[in-house]
């Protein structure tokens, strides 16, 4: 236990609270590997209070970084605000606390400094970042990785090892750093060793992992911009439908258009005759792929869902198999459906749709489908690569309102396009809509809450496969593993 407080407690927390200016919008990537060698000069000089800092720093980050959690409690469930506010800081406070187990094996550093703030540090910070990513079903926002998809040479390891690569190196530069300020001079092979990082990465940022494959497609995003507290009314359904019929009509020449997550605010089976049938009649006509955001009710469960119309074959679906916990489903449901009815919280009863999918096809070609939160996982995505030639990405963000959650979101994206080598085209409600390019850049891009449509005619299917397609997460593993066992030898001898 922590008796009293200590003056570096508040730099803890400030410096975690200073991180998120390194994700987006606001893109300071620098400031990431900072933060971090103040946290790992806090961990060796103060060990004794190391998981005390280190929750402190973790409530600074995501306090910050996630606040946004609270709009959704309050607008859109009836919470009043007070406690939406203490439900948001609850679930910060559980997710920091997946930390404090790198805290408490700060005891067990090294006697080699350089060795502490190298790479056991980072290590131990990298293993609870996967930790958090899967841990009842996951959360991997504010993955160090994402905060660097601008920095080239760190952002080269997005497609070698994927994000938490890219968190590796992030971490021993910001090990090497705090070093040097512990030590009070530069260290040559420290800080050559960091280099020749950074010149590994940026050679495989610009290497050609995969290719285009074919001509171009044309590809139109449609932004409805529906208000969330307005999408789900008995009396803007007609509006909202009519609404998305007019955006699309003049667009029908693309090869592709995707309207966003739930864009029907009704049940596949309501409007399947009187609405659909005449637009897949249309897609038919022109050649086009029209893929739609909407939820489905069959054998008594709801899925959320896109449905993809045109060509000759009939109506394809593709279920959204990862869901989000307490917004999609709730975990435990027996003993928590009570807290499920208070919170009232819209189409929060969807089942998951089945892990063996076939993919969705656009010109005959096969392309990874993901709904909204899905393309967080990048391990759950690489399932259908190197297969799939096109990912395409459907969401509604209009549950965290003008935040940093739509930006943050965004960014992960990025990251999927690079780790994949693949386009990504993204249609949202309330923005950002973007097509992203196979190395993360930012091709075309809708401003957040403007009705409208976003063509691209320069969208091509690519072909090949990156490393970390092929092998997912399991390099990175293999190198935890290996520092974990050297840092037993290193402690023992």
């Amino acid at each position: 236990m922590i008796s009293r407080l200590h003056p570096t407690d508040a730099l803890a927390a400030v410096s975690g609270a200073v991180l998120v200016l390194a994700f987006a919008p606001y893109h300071v990537f620098p400031l990431a590997i900072v933060c971090l060698a103040i946290l790992f000069g806090l961990w060796q000089h103060y060990p004794q209070r190391a998981m005390w800092q280190t929750w402190l720093f973790c409530l600074g980050q995501l306090g910050f970084g996630v606040s946004w959690l609270h709009i959704s409690f309050y607008e859109f469930s009836g919470i009043p605000l007070p406690l939406a506010v203490v439900l948001t800081a609850l679930f910060v406070m559980c997710v920091a606390a997946c930390f404090l187990l790198a805290g408490w094996l700060v005891r067990y550093r090294a006697k080699s400094l350089v060795w502490n703030y190298v790479l056991y540090f980072p290590a131990l910070w990298l293993s609870i970042e996967w930790f958090k990513s899967w841990f009842l079903t996951g959360f991997p926002w504010l993955t160090l990785g994402y905060s660097q998809i601008d920095n080239v040479p760190l952002a080269g390891y997005a497609p070698l090892l994927g994000v938490y690569g890219v968190s590796a190196v992030l971490l021993i530069t910001a090990g090497a750093l705090a070093y040097c300020v512990d030590r009070r001079k530069p260290e040559v092979v420290v800080c050559l060793s960091v280099l020749l990082l950074w010149g590994i990465g940026w050679f495989h940022y610009h290497a050609e992992w995969t290719h285009n494959d074919g001509g171009p497609l044309s590809v139109s995003l449609i932004q409805g911009n529906m208000g969330q507290d307005q999408k789900w009314l008995p009396e803007t359904r007609i509006p909202t439908l009519k609404m998305y019929q007019q955006l699309t009509e003049a667009h029908w020449e693309s090869d592709l258009i995707i309207w966003p997550e739930t864009a029907i605010p009704a049940m596949y089976h309501q409007v399947k005759q009187y609405y659909l049938a005449p637009l897949a009649k249309k897609a038919s006509a022109h050649h086009t792929a029209l893929i739609i955001g909407i939820p489905e009710y069959e054998d008594k469960r709801y899925y959320n869902s896109v449905v993809a119309l045109g060509g000759d074959k009939p109506a394809r679906f593709y279920r959204k198999i990862h869901l989000v916990p307490f917004g999609e489903f709730m975990p435990l449901q027996t003993l928590l459906a009570p807290l499920l009815s208070w919170l009232s919280i819209p189409m929060s009863n969807f089942s998951p749709g089945e892990e063996a999918q076939p993919m969705l096809t656009v010109r005959n070609q096969p392309v990874n489908t993901t709904i909204c939160y899905e393309d967080a996982f990048g391990e759950d995505m690489i399932r259908n690569l190197p297969a799939a030639k096109l990912l395409v990405n459907v969401s509604n963000d209009a549950w965290f309102g003008d935040s940093l959650a739509p930006h943050q979101h965004l960014q992960m994206a990025r990251m999927r396009a690079l780790e994949m080598g693949r386009y990504m085209v993204r249609g949202t409600n309330t923005g950002v809509s973007a097509v992203i390019g196979p190395q993360g850049e930012i091709q075309q891009a809708l401003p957040q809450f403007k009705r409208g449509v976003l063509v691209d005619h320069a969208v091509y299917f690519r072909v090949g496969a990156t490393p970390y397609t092929r092998w997912g997460n399991w390099g990175v593993m293999g190198l935890l593993m290996v520092f974990f066992v050297l840092h037993g030898v290193q402690r023992r001898f």
